[in-house]
């Protein structure tokens, strides 16, 4: 889904690492909330 919803980053970036490194940081960031939305449940 992350890879879907932002496209348009990897398209022409010459900076493969930096959009990687942002993609790890989305993941990590979005399972957080995640777990803290189902902590609440």
């Amino acid at each position: 889904m992350l890879l879907r919803d932002n496209a348009s980053l990897l398209a022409g970036s010459g900076d493969t690492e930096g959009v990687l490194h942002w993609f790890h940081k989305e993941r990590k960031r979005r399972m957080r909330s995640a777990a803290g939305l189902l902590r609440k449940l």
